[in-house]
Formats: structure tokens, C-alpha cells, sequence
């Protein structure tokens, strides 16, 4: 254990933490803003909705579910982007299963 304790070079440690903050706090800012994004937009679409007058479970369903959710998911994917994380490969596995989900359910219904 004190092999691999001497071996660590803190200083290095140190630099390459101090250099990790700065991509963490606009990730962690992308989040919010993203997250703000959701609610103000969730709050404009359910007041044109119930104007046109669309029956509030539907409405339930595009805002709290899909908008809220869709959001959210671009906003991950931006703050993972802003920490170094390849989202390019997990961005073609998502669609690979959305191409599988969406051909089952043709097939079932």
C-alpha cells in the first residue's frame, strides 16, 4: 500500500483536479440552465394547451413527461460533452435502441 502511495505524484493530482473544476462548475451550470429551460417552457406550453383546450392528461403527458424529460436529456448530454465524455458513441446506442424499440412495436401492434 505505501508502494502505491509513494508512486502518486500530487502534485500532478493537484494540477489536473484544479484544471477538472472549471469543466465541472459549466456542466453543473448547463444543468441548471437547462433544468430553468424545462420548467419555464413546461409552464408556456401547459397555458397554451389548456387555452386551445386539450384535456389536461394529455397535457400532463406532453409537459410533465416528454418536454420535461427531452430537456433534460439534451442538457445531460451537453454537460457530459462539457466534461470530456464522448457522448458520440452513446448518443448511436441510443438510437440503435429507439430503431429496435420503435420496429418491436410495429411488429406487436
Amino acid at each position: 500500500m505505501q508502494k502505491l502511495l509513494d508512486s502518486i505524484d500530487v502534485s500532478q493530482l493537484t494540477t489536473q483536479v484544479i484544471a477538472f473544476v472549471p469543466r465541472l462548475v459549466a456542466a453543473l451550470v448547463l444543468l441548471v440552465i437547462f433544468w430553468v429551460l424545462a420548467r419555464v417552457l413546461g409552464k408556456v406550453l401547459r397555458r397554451f394547451m389548456t387555452g386551445a383546450g386539450m384535456e389536461e392528461a394529455l397535457i400532463g403527458l406532453l409537459v410533465d413527461n416528454i418536454l420535461y424529460y427531452g430537456v433534460m436529456i439534451f442538457g445531460l448530454v451537453m454537460a457530459a460533452a462539457q466534461l470530456g465524455i464522448n457522448v458520440g458513441a452513446a448518443l448511436a446506442g441510443l438510437g440503435v435502441i429507439g430503431l429496435a424499440l420503435a420496429s418491436t412495436s410495429s411488429i406487436t401492434g
